[in-house]
């Protein structure tokens, strides 16, 4: 997975993009770290006093917009998962493939995250989705760290679905 291209943080009254200090990416009292892990990306939130409801990570998009799509259903799906067209106005939670000719792209989290992650494909860019909602309100860290999700992405050179 490439570089972030920009992180939007959502509390309860506004929404704000996040700036680059010194590798943490920082919104008032809101501090989004992104750390490289054995196989993945470890995001951490931290928030002194102020209630985050979502992040949104905003990666570049490594594969053509003829692309075919396939992610998941939120419980259980009913038949209707399949390779999707872009652009692909739903959402993905979790995971999903990204099947470009000879090339098959993998975007997911690893289980047992401390957030919902959903993924959405853009013109340009990949934004994943942590919903760290307490309930319908933002989540009050009080100064504590949350790894929110660790990001997991691999490339291969085949259409591993055939």
């Amino acid at each position: 997975m490439t570089f972030i291209n920009k992180i939007v943080i959502e509390t309860e009254n506004t929404i704000m993009t996040a700036n680059e200090v010194e590798g943490k990416f920082c919104c008032r009292d809101i501090i989004v770290e992104m750390r490289e892990s054995e196989g993945g990306i470890k995001c951490y939130v931290t928030a002194q006093e102020t209630p985050v409801s979502y992040v949104q990570l905003y990666f570049k998009k490594e594969f053509s917009d003829n692309a075919l799509l396939l992610g998941d259903a939120w419980e259980r799906s009913y038949g209707e998962l399949g390779w999707q067209k872009q652009p692909y106005s739903g959402i993905m939670p979790w995971y999903f493939f990204a099947k470009d000719n000879a090339k098959t792209y993998a975007y997911g989290v690893k289980v047992r995250p401390s957030a919902m992650c959903a993924w959405h494909v853009e013109k340009d860019e990949i934004c994943l989705i942590l919903d760290v909602c307490n309930g319908t309100k933002g989540v009050k860290l009080n100064s504590r760290r949350l790894l929110a999700a660790e990001i997991v992405s691999s490339e291969y050179n085949a259409d591993v679905f055939s």
